[in-house]
């Protein structure tokens, strides 16, 4: 299917752009003409939108008076790619001009690609550098319009609705009503850790402590949701449940995301959608997870030694609550010992499609449980119908997707860091052009290394928004086929042109549960990329951190002599006993350099190197080997830019000397070479 779609589509913009060299004399039957008339009424046939695919385009008149934009409104039930076609008559030859892949005007009609969020969008075209015809005509055609379908591992063709188009401030109805646009997340400013964050710290012991925020989805889900008929309920109300019975939270557990160890996990957040067919006018709701008995963050367990009804038994989970239910509870005497417990979140005009945002309180995350059949709920409290004329409360809303963003955080053996430029561009849509593999050998990874973690870096020429991956590593184990990686993939929310990835090795392969480290030097690192806004990605670079043992032996040897006399003789026996110990110890060796001068570890000395030097003596707390930046230097860094006088601590004629080499008044930084 994937060949046939995108050979349509090359043919169709072929197609297109050699149509759009003059003025059309004619228009499909499909073409809707819109004419600009702001008290235009609307017919019943019209109410619901244009549908385009692939081919169809829509038509209509430029204002009398000129324009300097033009605005489509368009709605998507997915996110996706879509590319459009824009021609305008223009007031001198060539009569027309054509809207282009740069942003430009020419004839040649080669199209626009641009990302779609689900919901309602808008297209606005700037006009201001086009002599365009007053009363003249513009038309709008769909190149393409697919998302890619995670059942069927491929991009689908799919339809858009053209809702409106405006030019400047005057409006022309195009042929249905606006839709409610997505709803905004919530007013409060989210304060645990990101998708995408990651962070390192050499403990200098041979030990390293690395950190990574990452996220799972699941999708294609399909939960109602009842408001008022909660856990409390049916605690009071034991008849009424039963399997199907209606309920207003869902509980996802750590399992369901594909998580398969607990060690060192944070949960950071739950980002879940929402879709009703009727549109809120205000949407609340809360949240809520599992955590250790009888802890401080036990809401319920607080309620049960207060003796409140239907609580006899509970306990082993936190809860958000409304203000009037809190003030209730401790008027009832129950006594909570944290004092950031959540109070609900509120999303006013919220629309159909909703994008409701859910933390932890610190307290909680302190106190979380790590089993991964824990869970983590999500809960709809209220809602109200948004254009009714008189209040109405909304009953029902459906969940359609989860994404539960954790960080893990372990303390792993560590010597150093290699790193090899990559330099490779995936896309996501061709599934030969995927993934890219990486030869551990390209990273010059020793027999005897073993690998922890693995960050690679991509790149992109627009935000890359959801970053959606996969990641996998060779291994020596032949019943798993000699190759690792985890079930499902991961994404990053919300990923800009650039993004470092930082993957923790799983502790079944690492070694970090007292056995053996499988990850194979002779076997390949796998990246792949599934999904994102822009079609490609470039995979820029890659870095193993490694731990390299070393053994010494030392031998020690013990002489003991003793003498011996009899009283019966004269003789006198001495005796000699000679013993040898053998010890063996194990430890971390230095790391060698990598690439003289390279003071951040990326495989290649460019000027920023030199400032990494500089940072990390001007401000060692945020730059040095246990600084907080993200870009602090390394020991293996700072073994790289001992450039000037090697053998001593990193001075500012390190950076020095890096900056001559990059102006080629040194020709090379091995400070023990020949100039």
């Amino acid at each position: 299917m994937k060949k046939s779609l995108f050979s349509r589509v090359k043919a169709s913009v072929v197609s297109m752009a050699l149509a759009a060299s003059a003025v059309p004399a004619c228009l499909a039957a499909s073409v809707v003409n819109a004419t600009v008339n702001p008290d235009m009424k609307l017919s019943a046939s019209r109410a619901a939108g244009k549908s385009m695919t692939v081919d169809d385009s829509v038509s209509g008149n430029l204002p009398e008076n000129g324009a300097k934009q033009i605005t489509f409104t368009i709605e998507t039930e997915y996110d996706q790619k879509f590319t459009y076609g824009l021609g305008i008559s223009t007031s001198q030859s060539p009569y027309w001009t054509e809207h282009n892949a740069k942003g430009g005007w020419d004839s040649k009609g080669s199209g626009f690609e641009i990302s779609l969020k689900k919901g309602t969008n808008t297209v606005t075209v700037d006009l201001s550098d086009v002599d365009i015809k007053p009363g003249g005509e513009y038309q709008f055609r769909c190149y393409y319009s697919a998302h890619y379908d995670n059942s069927v591992g491929d991009m689908v063709e799919n339809t858009v609705t053209l809702t409106k188009t405006e030019f400047d401030a005057a409006v022309t109805p195009g042929p249905g009503p606006d839709p409610d646009p997505p709803a905004p997340g919530p007013s409060f400013e989210a304060k645990n850790r990101k998708s995408g964050d990651w962070s390192f710290k050499d403990n200098e012991d041979g030990t390293a402590t690395i950190s990574s925020t990452v996220t799972r989805e699941l999708n294609d889900l399909d939960i109602l949701l009842t408001k008022g008929f909660d856990e409390d309920y049916y605690a009071l109300h034991p008849d009424e449940f039963t399997e199907d019975a209606p309920i207003n939270s869902h509980k996802f557990s750590y399992a369901d995301f594909g998580i398969t160890e607990m060690d060192g996990i944070t949960i950071e957040s739950l980002n879940v959608t929402v879709e009703s067919e009727t549109p809120f006018d205000k949407f609340m709701y809360g949240g809520g997870m599992n955590v250790k008995s009888g802890s401080d963050a036990d809401t319920e367990y607080a309620k049960r030694v207060a003796g409140i009804e239907g609580k006899e038994s509970a306990g082993y989970w936190y809860n958000d609550m409304g203000p009037d239910q809190l003030d209730e509870l401790v008027a009832q005497g129950v006594k909570f010992l944290i004092d950031d417990i959540g109070t609900g979140i509120t999303i006013e005009g919220a629309g159909t499609y909703i994008n409701a945002y859910w933390e932890p309180p610190k307290s909680v995350q302190e106190c979380m449980s790590s089993q991964i059949t824990d869970a983590v709920s999500f809960q709809f409290w209220y809602g109200t119908v948004a254009d009714t004329e008189e209040y109405t409360e909304a009953e029902t809303c459906t969940i359609t997707s989860a994404a539960l963003t954790y960080t893990i955080e372990r303390t792993v053996p560590y010597t150093g860091t290699l790193s090899a430029i990559v330099d490779k561009v995936l896309n996501y849509t061709d599934e030969t052009t995927q993934s890219v593999e990486i030869p551990y050998s390209d990273l010059k990874l020793k027999e005897d290394m073993d690998v922890y973690a693995i960050k690679f870096e991509v790149t992109a020429d627009a935000d890359i928004e959801k970053f959606v991956y996969g990641i996998g590593t060779g291994i020596n184990d032949a019943d798993a086929g000699y190759y690792f990686q985890e079930e499902g993939s991961y994404a990053v929310l919300n990923a800009g042109k650039k993004q470092e990835v930082m993957w923790i090795v799983p502790s079944s392969i690492s070694g970090t549960n007292a056995i053996t480290n499988l990850v194979n030097p002779d076997g390949n690192i796998t990246v792949g990329y599934y999904y994102g806004a822009p079609d490609t990605v470039t995979v820029s670079s890659v870095e193993v951190y490694y731990e390299q043992p070393q053994t010494t032996t030392t031998t020690t040897t013990t002489t003991t002599t003793s003498t011996t006399t009899t009283s019966t003789s004269t003789t006198t026996t001495t005796s000699t006993t000679t013993t040898t110990s053998t010890t063996t110890t194990t430890v971390p060796p230095q790391p060698a350099v990598t690439v003289w001068g390279d003071a951040d570890c990326d495989g290649q000395v460019l000027l920023n190197d030199a400032i990494l030097v500089m940072q990390s003596i001007g401000n060692p707390d945020l730059y040095g080997i246990n600084g907080t930046e993200p870009t602090h230097i390394t020991k293996q860094g700072k073994i790289n830019a001992d450039v000037f006088e090697n053998g001593t601590d990193l001075t500012n004629n390190d950076a020095l000397m890096i900056q001559k080499f990059l102006i080629h008044l040194v020709s090379t930084l091995d400070p023990f070479a020949e100039q």
